[in-house]
């Protein structure tokens, strides 16, 4: 028996709590690029593959507004999306900017610190019915 922790109905804060701990995860072992795929893929253990195309499309939509969310906000410092690597990779990739995570011990617990705060300033922006969108523009310009 197969347990999803999230499904295509959940919030995108509940996709937030799964996808960033991924994040800081792949960012620590030094990761310079991630993929919406290849964390769906960690986010669904084993059961990524074996969804049904049309609602692991539903699923890409979320993780990809979370991602897209972290890049232009609360992560802006560390991601950024990569808008010519999608037509080699088929996936939307998102590249490691500053990576506080890698260097000192005492560096790295700080910043654990820090981006366990970002996340949860993210999982917030998700909660609030209120909550401002981030508008792309055409030439990689965003308004809020």
């Amino acid at each position: 028996m197969s347990f999803f922790p999230l499904d295509a109905d959940s919030e995108l804060w509940e996709f937030a709590e799964i996808a960033i701990p991924i994040l800081l995860e792949e960012m620590a072992s030094g990761a310079t690029r991630i993929s919406r795929d290849d964390l769906g893929k960690k986010m669904f253990r084993g059961m990524w593959d074996r969804m049904h195309p049309d609602y692991r499309g539903l699923l890409k939509t979320k993780i990809q507004q979370v991602m897209d969310q972290a890049s232009l906000g609360q992560f802006s410092r560390h991601l950024e999306r990569n808008t010519t690597a999608r037509g080699t990779t088929q996936s939307p990739i998102w590249d490691v900017l500053d990576n506080p995570l890698n260097g000192a011990a005492d560096k790295r617990q700080r910043a654990w610190k820090s981006m366990r705060k970002k996340q949860e300033a993210l999982i917030e922006y998700f909660q609030n019915p209120n909550r401002q969108e981030f508008l792309g523009l055409e030439g990689g310009e965003t308004v809020r």
